[in-house]
């Protein structure tokens, strides 16, 4: 069970290291429709922060060689959808950087919970979001 320390750490390593994203992904059924999905990522050269970040909050553990830093090899943690939004909601109060991405996030996921992502409107509202997080990032 995570505290706030590990909260706080959890935080400071997406901070640094991380990516927090809404992206389109073809749908199952239907592959000319699109549906946007949260991510969230870290990647970086140290093995027992991305597995530390896998044990404590669920998610995937990879291992990237030559991941376009020479013949360092690299190590990334990543997590989508409903978990990634729960993580984020516990990790909110100590980011320092990326509060503003995981807020937009944050609202994205909320939307999603409504059960209705199938709608237009939501649809149109997924994008919107997707677009503010894109244009935070460039920031």
């Amino acid at each position: 069970m995570a505290n706030e320390l590990d909260y706080a750490y959890a935080a400071g390593l997406i901070d640094g290291e991380g990516c927090i994203g809404v992206y389109p992904v073809k749908c199952k059924t239907n592959k000319a429709r699109l549906r946007y999905v949260l991510h969230m990522a870290v990647q970086m050269s140290n093995w027992e922060s991305a597995l530390w970040l896998k044990d404590m909050f669920g998610g995937y553990y990879q291992i990237y060689k030559n991941g376009g830093y020479g013949d360092r090899t690299m190590y990334g943690w990543r997590v989508s959808g409903k978990r990634a939004g729960l993580i984020l909601e516990n990790l909110l109060p100590y980011f320092k950087v990326k509060t503003k991405q995981a807020e937009l996030a944050i609202e994205f996921q909320n939307k999603m919970k409504l059960g209705k992502h199938e709608s237009g409107a939501v649809m149109e509202a997924q994008k919107i979001l997707s677009d503010a997080l894109k244009a935070e990032k460039r920031r």
